[in-house]
């Protein structure tokens, strides 16, 4: 009797868990990383002008990623650290070079606090544009 009350405790709980992981998993419709990259330029490019270029910067690495993933050079998993992603771009692609430096400049401002410069700005927007980003 009780082996059979833990057994059904355990179908319970796994069909529960379950459950909700299906309801964590995100939804992704096609086409909307064209729609994030634009709406990530946008932003990085109000955030400049604001003066504010750490979020600039920010917002820069972000659409380059998505406007990688329309390009299908990775895929769309936002678990993945900039590293993991920059693994990910192929090393004969055009694109690996810019982004790369894109990498590195995030990481030095975003997560390592460095301030920010209007020559970083615009040496991101450079990569942008060398990435197709900005055109």
């Amino acid at each position: 009797l009780i082996g059979l009350a833990l057994v059904l405790l355990a179908l319970w709980l796994w069909r529960s868990l379950a459950g909700r992981m299906r309801e964590m998993e995100p939804d992704f419709e096609p086409g909307e990383p064209v729609r994030d990259a634009r709406r990530w330029m946008v932003e990085a490019l109000a955030a400049a002008e604001r003066g504010e270029y750490r979020e600039a910067i920010h917002c820069g690495y972000w659409a380059g990623v998505a406007h990688l993933e329309f390009l299908g050079t990775i895929s769309r998993d936002p678990s993945r650290t900039p590293r993991e992603l920059l693994r990910f771009v192929e090393q004969g692609a055009g694109e690996r070079g810019p982004f790369r430096e894109l990498t590195t400049r995030f990481e030095r401002i975003w997560y390592g606090y460095r301030a920010p410069t209007a020559d970083d700005w615009e040496t991101t927007k450079v990569q942008l544009e060398r990435m197709g980003c900005l055109g």
